[in-house]
């Protein structure tokens, strides 16, 4: 109770109850600029150094191999936030010497490097780089996140891994079979449902006409599939999805 009044207790003097949210804020504020004085600091620096660390863009390093791949969002997401980084694309030899000098955490790629500090998951840095940037590419609004969050799950998570077998498996013919189940099947749910939350939005995006890392992440599946460089799917399988198509070419373009 003393500390209920320790805190509120200017506000209660005046004859103000603490209990609407805009004055419970200035109550707290003012609760930590009590508490920074007592330790000696200006809680004006205090704030201002806060901002500067804010301003200040770390020095980034994404590893990966030299295609586009798991960390071809990454990559856009910094280019379009016009983020320098290092692109250090790496070759099969080069990935075993990492791999056996621990220099990958999960023996894995791609990585990206903040400072010397070597970070995992895709997902993850996709949402680290995005809030680096001015672009808007990660929405502010909880349920537009949720949106966004989900449908990178879908691709990185949920496609990803009933796709992986496949990338095992040495006998092309067999290699080729299992991707048709895959296009009949997996694939085919998430780009119905891709497709059913585009045209909720309105298009071009996820978002309507807001470009976001989910669109990123699509765009580049999507591009992987038209290529033709994987066997058994080819651009017929992404063909019943106009507005997919059109948010892959409007991300890239």
């Amino acid at each position: 109770m003393k500390a209920c009044l320790d805190i509120f207790g200017p506000l209660c003097r005046e004859g103000i109850s603490p209990t609407h949210p805009a004055q419970e804020r200035q109550a707290k504020r003012q609760s930590q600029q009590d508490i920074f004085e007592l330790e000696g600091y200006e809680f004006s620096q205090v704030t201002e150094r806060s901002k500067h660390r804010r301003t200040i863009m770390p020095k980034l390093k994404l590893t990966y191999f030299n295609m586009p791949g798991r960390a071809e969002p990454v990559r856009l997401a910094l280019k379009i936030n016009g983020i320098d980084f290092e692109d250090n694309r790496i070759s099969g030899p080069e990935f075993g010497a990492l791999r056996q000098s621990d220099a990958l955490p999960l023996g894995s790629v791609p990585t990206l490097e903040v400072d010397g500090l070597v970070m995992t998951q895709t997902g993850a840095m996709l949402r680290y780089v995005a809030k680096l940037g001015d672009a808007g590419l990660y929405p502010e609004d909880p349920f537009e996140a949720f949106i966004v969050d989900s449908v990178i799950d879908c691709f990185n998570d949920t496609l990803a891994t009933a796709m992986a077998p496949s990338f095992r498996e040495p006998d092309l013919e067999k290699r080729i079979a299992m991707r048709r189940e895959l296009a009949a099947d997996t694939m085919a749910k998430v780009l119905k449902h891709t497709e059913s939350l585009i045209a909720r939005s309105g298009g071009p995006f996820l978002l309507g006409d807001r470009l976001s890392i989910a669109d990123l992440v699509v765009a580049c599946n999507i591009m992987g599939v038209r290529s033709g460089n994987l066997d058994g799917l080819s651009a017929e399988d992404v063909a019943a999805y106009p507005l997919i198509n059109a948010l892959t070419d409007a991300a890239l373009r």
